[in-house]
């Protein structure tokens, strides 16, 4: 995805915010996900970006805003949450591992060398 978010806090790739976040070297609290949304749509404008790329970047961003709120409302927390929010950050992981491998497998694809 052609995608970067642009803020005080982080400007890159949303998939290095991703990891960022994953490794805890950013805070979740300090990204604002209402700019990245208004930057996304903008994006949406100017460029043809598939209906995949669409669904993959509301998936993470409805992930990130649950993560998000449950790290401002710590109050409204009960224990059972706590592992839906451990098994929200594994999915995370899950689809940055996915995009990596699908990566590398299209690489292998338009490559002009490959083996059957």
């Amino acid at each position: 995805m052609s995608f970067t978010v642009e803020q005080v806090a982080f400007s890159g790739p949303l998939a290095l915010l991703l990891d960022l976040l994953d490794q805890r070297e950013l805070e979740i609290k300090d990204v604002d996900l209402a700019k990245i949304t208004d930057d996304y749509l903008t994006h949406l404008d100017t460029a043809d970006v598939p209906v995949e790329a669409q669904a993959d970047f509301l998936l993470v961003a409805s992930r990130l805003i649950y993560l998000k709120s449950k790290e401002l409302m710590p109050h409204l927390r009960i224990e059972e949450e706590e592992d839906e929010v451990a098994s929200l950050e594994d999915q995370l992981r899950l689809y940055k591992m996915f995009q990596e491998a699908a990566g590398k497998v299209e690489a292998l694809y338009t490559s002009s060398s490959y083996m059957f």
